[in-house]
C-alpha cells in the first residue's frame, strides 16, 4: 500500500521529510503512485485497508475513498493508471516469465485512525496505527504470490530483502543467470 497518509516523520520515495504532510500534495500527483495501491482484483469485499472512526475502506472502495480525502482527481487517476492491467491473467505474448519477489519483511497491510488522531489531528491528517504483515517492505505478500496462479511461470521468493534491494541481492542475481544459462 502506498503512502496516501502521513505514517511518521522519516523516508517517502528514498527522500527524508520530517512533515510528510507537506509531501503529500506533490506525490498524489505521480500517477505511478496510484498503480501501487492495492488491486481490486486481489483483495476481497471487506478486506479493510483503511479503517476510521466513520469509514472503512478497502480496495473496492476507491472512488469513496478518493471522494472522503477532498481528491475526487486521485480516483480518476487511479482509473487511467490501471485501466488495462489485469494482473490475474499475467503477461501476455510471452512463453515464460520468471517472478521473483522477496518475503518475510515487515509490509503495511492496515492503517486505522483512532477517534481523536496522534497529534489531535483526525482522518486524514492524524498518523494512523500501522498494521504490519509480511511482504517486501512495500508490496504485501497478498499481492507479490499473485504470480504463482500465472500459466508457464517459475516462481522465486528471495527472504529477508526489501523492494528496494532486491535487484542488488546476489540470490536475485543468481536467479536471473540461472535462466539466462550463465
Amino acid at each position: 500500500m502506498i503512502d496516501w497518509f502521513p505514517e511518521q516523520p522519516g523516508e517517502n520515495l528514498g527522500v527524508f521529510f520530517y512533515d510528510q504532510l507537506k509531501f503529500r500534495a506533490v506525490e498524489r500527483t505521480f500517477p505511478s503512485i496510484a498503480m501501487m495501491l492495492p488491486d481490486p482484483l486481489l483483495y476481497p469485499l471487506g478486506d479493510n485497508l483503511i479503517v476510521t472512526p466513520n469509514a472503512n475502506y478497502s480496495a473496492h472502495d476507491y472512488k469513496t475513498l478518493f471522494h472522503d480525502l477532498n481528491y475526487d482527481f486521485g480516483y480518476e487517476m487511479w482509473q487511467n493508471a490501471t485501466r488495462d492491467n489485469n494482473y490475474l491473467n499475467g503477461p501476455t505474448g510471452v512463453d515464460n516469465v520468471l517472478c521473483i519477489h522477496s518475503s518475510h519483511v515487515s509490509t503495511m497491510r492496515r492503517m486505522t485512525f483512532d477517534q481523536s488522531g496522534k497529534g489531535d489531528k483526525g482522518f486524514p491528517d492524524a498518523v494512523p496505527n500501522i498494521t504490519f504483515d509480511d511482504g517486501d517492505g512495500t508490496v504485501p505478500a497478498h499481492s507479490l504470490e499473485n504470480c504463482r496462479i500465472w500459466k508457464n511461470t517459475k516462481h522465486v521468493v528471495i527472504l529477508g530483502v526489501t523492494h528496494r534491494n532486491i535487484l542488488n541481492d546476489k540470490r536475485f542475481l543468481s536467479s536471473v543467470w540461472q535462466v539466462l544459462g550463465k
